[in-house]
């Protein structure tokens, strides 16, 4: 889904929302801040080259769940918590 518009991420992010809450799955999307919050998912992943952590967590809010890739770097580790 890289590639895909916005209109069709958030399509595909409510079908599979429906099955996540029906099996009791949290649903995290990858990268896309605006995808997480137009469907309510339950967190966001990020990368190095993504929406910087902190403002991901100021957006996305306390409660819910923020990956963020580190890629084996002690500093970025530290930084996330």
């Amino acid at each position: 889904l890289k590639h895909a518009s916005t209109a069709e991420y958030v399509r595909w992010a409510e079908q599979v929302l429906r099955l996540t809450r029906h099996f009791g799955v949290p649903l995290i999307i990858d990268d896309r801040l605006d995808v997480a919050l137009a469907v309510e998912a339950d967190g966001l992943h990020v990368g190095g080259d993504d929406l910087p952590w902190r403002a991901a967590r100021r957006l996305l809010g306390p409660s819910r769940i923020l990956g963020c890739s580190t890629y084996g770097r002690a500093d970025l580790v530290r930084e996330a918590l």
